[in-house]
């Protein structure tokens, strides 16, 4: 039996990813649509005939026969929309940020568990199948002990909508951004941030913000990421440095991850397959269903509302995120202590 599904937003995203790839899953039905606007509503699900479509999610919730939502409201609407659907009975999977405010990101978990439902944070880069290699490698100690990450991701400078724009809203760099490594980096490593390790800074522009952050896992291992909406083109990557090697993965340029060994010894190459090696940026970011990670995340959720078990981030995995994504707002905008320089003499 197909698991049937509510698409809560049909905005760019989930007219790109969301919309496309639940039309055409196997074990998913999408069953109905919800957005305000009718033009995004028919857009996200023109290749799903049949589709019910509504302007607001209660009287979707309220007279379909439906097994899960999948919200990709702008975030202020997350807990509201999360908190309907979870008490209609449904397993949820929200686009990040979880929410826009702790207390709302608490009351989303709070309703998963007392439902005992599947909530599940979009973090979709740990089905990347880059990313599920690189973690295989890790814990099979190919790199040794994990001394430092370096990451880099930025999206191409462009108009964003006004939420995206506003940190009260769901918005900013760190959020937009930035939340995905956050996730991402203790899944590979297996080591979560330390609590108020973070120093950040940021800088912000008309359209958009960039920003830079330290921090510290608890196994010890460095971190260091940059994530800017202010460049020319998008770059997705991550540097993992360890004592025997040194793993980069590129998610934009879609290229095999590469193990870097001392001078001397072979360096290797995990091939995936011909499809993945052959995708261009600009099939991943404009190819509706061509970034694997979305379909794979999917996927894992529809699985889960069967009872599967997965990887999945949870929606308390997503409230984590959310925390630290606060503390590096917070750290940027406490002014460093001037530096004190001794007299010589």
């Amino acid at each position: 039996m197909s698991v049937r599904v509510v698409l809560v937003g049909c905005g760019r995203i989930a007219g790109y990813f969301h919309g496309p790839i639940l039309g055409n899953m196997p074990g998913a039905e999408l069953v109905a649509a919800v957005d305000a606007d009718p033009d995004a509503r028919a857009r996200a699900t023109a290749r799903t005939p049949g589709v019910t479509r509504f302007a607001d999610w209660a009287p979707a919730l309220a007279t379909m026969p439906l097994d899960a939502a999948v919200i990709c409201l702008p975030p202020a609407l997350h807990a509201p929309a999360a908190r309907d659907a979870l008490a209609a009975g449904l397993h949820v999977y929200i686009e990040k940020p979880l929410a826009t405010t702790l207390a709302d990101g608490q009351a989303i978990c709070s309703a998963a568990e007392a439902a005992g439902r599947v909530a599940a944070a979009g973090f979709n880069f740990r089905f990347h199948p880059l990313i599920e290699d690189a973690r295989t490698r890790i814990a099979r100690g190919e790199l040794g002990e994990i001394i430092a990450v370096r990451s880099l991701f930025t999206a191409a400078r462009r108009a964003l909508p006004g939420w995206k724009r506003e940190r009260g809203l769901g918005g900013g760099v760190l959020a937009d951004l930035g939340s995905h490594h956050f996730d991402v980096i203790p899944f590979l490593t297996g080591a979560p941030f330390v609590e108020g390790s973070l120093t950040a800074s940021l800088s912000t522009a008309e359209d958009g913000e960039a920003a830079s952050v330290l921090g510290r896992l608890e196994s010890g291992t460095q971190v260091s990421m940059t994530v800017s909406q202010l460049t020319g083109h998008g770059t997705n990557r991550l540097e993992i440095l360890g004592e025997k090697g040194h793993l980069t993965v590129d998610l934009s340029a879609a290229r095999p991850a590469a193990l870097e060994r001392p001078p001397g010894r072979l360096a290797r190459v995990h091939r995936l397959t011909a499809r993945l090696g052959a995708l261009t940026p600009a099939e991943l970011l404009h190819n509706p269903g061509a970034e694997p990670s979305f379909g794979r995340a999917l996927a894992a959720f529809v699985a889960a509302a069967t009872g599967a078990q997965t990887d999945l981030a949870t929606a308390r995995d997503g409230l984590a995120v959310m925390r630290l994504v606060e503390e590096a707002e917070r750290a940027a905008e406490t002014p460093a202590a001037p530096l004190e320089l001794e007299k010589a003499g």
